[in-house]
């Protein structure tokens, strides 16, 4: 399962290994349990990714062989945008911070993580001596 978190600090997408309405179950007993309100819909989440971070990890015909829930819409010569469907959790319905998550299968899921992992800045490691 995929689950992309939006938040005030950006946007931070992980593979998580649980069924999608095992996972809305355990988030919707968490919300009653701390009295939480919780909104859940079918919904749609998309982010950007650089044109060339695409063709690195996926050729075309890779892209129009994932699934029905993941869609890309060529933006411009600079980016593209990945377009998945799945089940929305939030606070309310007024609200742009959320949880988007959705099941595609252990092959999209990976293409899809590694594209967005990919396309993020890299963060130098120094180890101290």
């Amino acid at each position: 399962m995929l689950k992309l978190t939006y938040s005030e600090f950006g946007l931070r997408l992980e593979q998580i290994d649980a069924s999608l309405e095992q996972w809305v179950m355990q988030r919707t007993i968490l919300a009653l349990r701390i009295s939480e309100p919780l909104y859940v819909q079918s919904g749609n989440a998309s982010f950007l990714v650089p044109t060339a971070a695409v063709r690195a990890s996926l050729d075309r015909s890779q892209m129009t062989c994932l699934p029905n829930p993941i869609s890309f819409c060529y933006v411009d010569r600079d980016f593209y945008e990945v377009n998945i469907a799945g089940v929305w959790l939030a606070k309310n319905t007024d609200v742009c911070e959320g949880i988007l998550a959705a099941e595609l299968g252990d092959l999209a899921e990976s293409a899809v993580y590694r594209l967005w992992e990919s396309s993020q800045p890299q963060v130098p490691t120094y180890i101290a001596d």
